[in-house]
């Protein structure tokens, strides 16, 4: 599947993007932006989205406690009702203050670390899933999207390191792939992906800029659009893909 410049839809949409941060924030804005049709809820811990929008509603939560995803669903009801997507953008990679960064051998490889990154990069897909799917307009197609990486990819796996990283990242897909089986079996018009959105230029990725191949780094809204792009065309075919940025499929 290839991309394209995105156009403008009409469609009403309702989005709910887990995480505030430098994905997240964009892709509410170019939702909005290209769909005057569109509400989106997106949700934060510490920092509150970065912009406003009469169409656009941000929800506090801590996305590592399941009970504040009950409440989250509570609180979607009582706004949108329905919805029509899920993306979740929770993740991460490295931590100063925690002591969190990639392990480029093994004897770097700490369980403290290991048990945390594990937990922020796997659990806010399981829970979202747990609990908010049971949102979607079963007459729609409804999109069910998880922020993944292609590090993850236990195929494409040539250079090793970054284990505690690739690990989670592995675990999170092979969470994606088993959902996307049970929620075909509940609803057919559910398309379930991860999306693998190149080095974009966030705190996430800054440590390691300077490794990016020119044209390689993303602003946080050419990713958005671009992963955008991707939702706009896939079709519940298409459901237990990893995809990346550009459109291509991935290996698991």
């Amino acid at each position: 599947m290839t991309t394209s410049k995105k156009e403008t839809h009409q469609t009403p949409l309702k989005v709910i993007i887990l995480g505030s941060g430098a994905i997240g924030n964009a892709l509410a804005q170019v939702i909005l932006t290209h769909n005057t049709g569109a509400h989106c809820i997106i949700t934060y811990h510490r920092n509150p989205p970065s912009f406003q929008h009469p169409r656009l509603t941000s929800m506090s939560l801590n996305a590592l406690h399941e009970d504040e995803f009950i409440t989250l669903k509570d609180n979607i009801l009582s706004t949108v009702g329905s919805i029509d997507w899920i993306i979740n953008t929770i993740g991460i990679l490295h931590d100063k203050d925690k002591g969190i960064f990639p392990e480029k051998r093994l004897l770097d490889f700490n369980t403290q670390t290991f048990t945390q990154v594990l937990e922020h990069n796997v659990l806010p897909t399981v829970y979202a899933a747990k609990h908010l799917t049971s949102l979607f307009e079963k007459k729609n197609s409804c999109i069910f999207a998880a922020i993944s990486a292609k590090v993850g990819s236990i195929e494409d796996n040539r250079q090793g390191g970054w284990y505690s990283y690739r690990a989670s990242k592995a675990c999170l897909n092979m969470m994606i792939k088993t959902i996307a089986i049970e929620l075909a079996h509940k609803n057919k018009k559910t398309c379930v992906l991860a999306l693998h959105p190149g080095t974009t230029d966030s705190h996430l990725s800054e440590p390691f800029q300077k490794n990016v191949p020119e044209g390689k780094l993303f602003t946080p809204e050419r990713t958005a659009k671009q992963l955008i792009n991707i939702l706009y065309r896939v079709t519940p075919d298409n459901t237990g893909s990893f995809y990346s940025w550009d459109g291509a499929l991935l290996p698991w």
